[in-house]
């Protein structure tokens, strides 16, 4: 007991930094950036599902999708603009290896 109160303030800090940080990944996580389509003639929701949908049900994702552009139906149309939340671009060693070595040829 001694030791908290002698040192309370370091204490104190360390909540607070533990509270900040806390907030400031829930806030990353929050944080979505979108991208626009024009939809060309073949495209789906589900053919766009299997691209940005990453690690969440096709099913949710589209339904989202629906949501998100005010959609009456899973039914897009060609030359229509949707709003998809874009997932960020990672590079694979094999695809950047893979490109050069093609890129020499």
């Amino acid at each position: 007991m001694n030791f908290i109160k002698k040192y309370n303030y370091i204490l104190f800090v360390m909540v607070l930094f533990i509270i900040f940080t806390m907030a400031g990944i829930k806030k990353l996580e929050q944080d979505v950036t979108y991208e626009y389509l024009t939809v060309a003639e073949g495209d789906t929701l589900w053919g766009y599902s299997e691209k940005y949908a990453e690690n969440i049900p096709t099913d949710k994702w589209i339904n989202e999708i629906v949501k998100i552009n005010n959609l009456s139906s899973t039914t897009i149309k060609v030359g229509e603009k949707i709003r998809v939340p874009a997932t960020p671009q990672e590079f694979k060693l094999n695809d950047i290896a893979t490109n050069t070595l093609e890129d020499g040829k």
